[in-house]
């Protein structure tokens, strides 16, 4: 209807999702609730800027607005479609959205970064009950 069949594509479940990301230009994620938003960090590791709903959950806790994207109101795609304007306006914001992003991505949600997460919560949870450093 307004004609942006060939601009904008909604899918369903895909398992081609990096390739899907190197070819766009921005990740529009309009999805709410979210409890995490694990396409947001795909996303920002392909080096894409996002554009999402703010709040206090999801892609709130994963996108620094204006510096890896920009967080908008909940539920009202207006906010969505002007961001999205905004951005595509300037090619040069969404470069430096994009390289912010993956060095975020990359720092803070990589596997090394959450192996050694998921080791520091194991051995507290351990050092709670007292049988940390104990064998099983």
């Amino acid at each position: 209807e307004l004609g942006l069949g060939e601009r904008v594509r909604i899918t369903e479940e895909r398992d081609d999702v990096p390739e899907l990301l190197a070819r766009a230009s921005v990740l529009l994620h309009p999805a709410w609730p979210e409890p995490f938003g694990r396409v947001v960090v795909e996303a920002m590791a392909a080096g894409r800027p996002v554009i999402a709903f703010g709040g206090e959950h999801g892609p709130a806790e994963i996108v620094r607005d204006g510096v890896d994207g920009l967080l908008v109101r909940t539920r009202e795609a207006g906010a969505l479609a002007a961001a999205l304007r905004e951005l595509l306006a300037d090619p040069e914001r969404m470069r430096r959205m994009g390289a912010a992003g993956r060095e975020r991505a990359l720092s803070e949600f990589g596997s090394a970064r959450l192996g050694a997460r998921i080791q520091e919560l194991y051995s507290e949870l351990l050092g709670s009950t007292g049988e940390a450093g104990q064998d099983s």
